[in-house]
């Protein structure tokens, strides 16, 4: 089984590509505290509706929980192996801050 939960904060505005035949792919890193001294940046992808939703919903330093599962790939540059491993979003809960009196869930 390939599952995976995280909260955490976003670092940054969710970058979205528009694909061929109305798709849309979004990257973003969510900081996951570890414990009160370490801090993960997790790496994660999201596709279509969940893509649309976090670019419309989530800012900069907005708290988000999602379910996804780890992805791994690698390639060669310059005779070097690099290897990437990233989170493939399937599931958001959209956190409500202080502005945000509701919580979403996608």
């Amino acid at each position: 089984m390939n599952k995976v939960i995280l909260m955490g904060r976003t670092t940054a505005e969710i970058d979205v590509k528009s694909l061929e035949n109305d798709k849309f792919v979004g990257n973003f890193t969510l900081a996951v505290r570890k414990n009160d001294k370490e801090t993960n940046f997790i790496k994660c992808v999201a596709w279509n509706k969940i893509c649309r939703t976090i670019s419309l919903y989530v800012k900069k330093g907005d708290m988000l929980s999602l379910e996804g599962e780890i992805k791994t790939s690698s390639y060669v540059k310059n005779d070097t192996t690099f290897y990437k491993t990233e989170v493939l979003v399937t599931q958001i809960h959209l956190i409500p801050n202080k502005e945000k009196k509701q919580q979403w869930k996608y």
